[in-house]
């Protein structure tokens, strides 16, 4: 009889970023992967909309269906998983189910709540401080996404992940290739981010306006790429003020994305903090020059060869500066790939 596993995942919809991003990559592998256990996901709403061969269990009635998914995950899907009996419940987000006796698996993407709360969603803050700590010593096991946030997890609350299940890329599709013509028509400095606090786009552009003025980036533009986010009225202030030398796309489409990668002057990647950040594995596999924040996660996900600074306006007007004049370089060796599949296998150590 096949091991049954259970998936608390966020709702799968046309716009993938972070922990979306990392929950479907991992659940569309995990039947072709791990063809002798059995999964299924489980969730409280109606909305995924990409195809996943793995069934969908939800709760009969629309009651539960208007609660938040984080809610009814952790005070009321014991009622369902009574009924489906799985053998272990494994959560993408960290987080766990009350009143019910299985094996609870959980993921933690960051450790948002002890360094940057101040840039936090509210809402989000908020599920962090009920369900955070307490799902931490509730999990039976528990898989983080960077030996870097592993290592805070211990130091914030003195437990270490059981397992580390990196971010990956798809090497057939984030790959190098030609640019035969130049994609937006123009020379452009690119950056993909949400426009949000941590994110640090507000520094970014600080430092574009100023070699601007200095007469210093002609003809280049700052592309930037991302759902507009929260907190950020001076950035859409700054964006909207500076409309000529300042592109923002929003949300695009991976193939649209890869374009942009390969046909990058330059990736700037300058976050105050990250769990590990899948953007730079991206911008570097497509054979574009990263720039990004001298962190240990960060330093993960791009190894070897990037640019690394400090996030403030001054150190990043400095490495653009230094890179278009030809004084600061990437030095890529083919080595530091990471693939998704290769990182979903090590769960096998702790499914079985």
């Amino acid at each position: 009889m096949k091991k049954r596993i259970a998936l608390f995942a966020p709702i799968f919809t046309s716009k993938l970023t972070g922990i979306g991003r990392y929950s479907y990559e991992i659940s569309k592998r995990l039947p072709v992967l791990f063809p002798d256990i059995e999964f299924f996901i489980i969730t409280n709403k109606i909305g995924f909309k990409r195809n996943i061969n793995i069934e969908i269990i939800q709760p009969k009635g629309t009651l539960f269906s208007k609660l938040p998914s984080l809610i009814w995950f952790r005070y009321f899907s014991f009622l369902l998983l009574k009924k489906i009996k799985p053998d272990i419940i494994f959560s993408f987000q960290t987080i766990t189910p009350k009143y019910i006796n299985i094996a609870k698996f959980i993921t933690v993407h960051d450790l948002n709540l002890y360094l940057v709360a101040e840039t936090m969603k509210f809402k989000t803050y908020l599920s962090h401080r009920l369900f955070f700590e307490s799902s931490i010593k509730e999990a039976d096991k528990i898989i983080s996404v960077s030996k870097s946030t592993s290592d805070k997890l211990n130091k914030f609350l003195g437990r270490s992940a059981d397992i580390i299940v990196r971010p990956g890329i798809d090497t057939n599709i984030f790959t190098k290739r030609e640019c035969k013509e130049k994609y937006l028509k123009y020379k452009f400095i690119l950056s993909v981010a949400t426009l949000e606090p941590r994110k640090n786009i507000e520094n970014l552009i600080l430092a574009f306006i100023s070699l601007k003025k200095e007469s210093k980036l002609k003809n280049i533009k700052l592309v930037l790429v991302g759902d507009n986010g929260w907190k950020n009225k001076k950035v859409r202030k700054l964006i909207n003020n500076n409309i000529s030398d300042i592109v923002h796309f929003g949300y695009i489409s991976d193939n649209k994305l890869i374009r942009l990668y390969n046909c990058a002057d330059v990736f700037v990647f300058p976050s105050i903090y990250e769990g590990f950040g899948i953007p730079v594995l991206e911008a570097r596999n497509c054979g574009c020059c990263v720039i990004t924040t001298d962190i240990p996660e960060l330093r993960e996900a791009c190894g070897p060869g990037c640019i690394y600074i400090k996030p403030d306006v001054f150190s990043i007007k400095l490495a653009l500066e230094k890179y278009f004049s030809g004084k600061l370089k990437c030095y890529y060796d083919n080595k530091h790939v990471i693939r998704w599949d290769d990182e979903i296998k090590k769960l096998r150590k702790i499914f079985i």
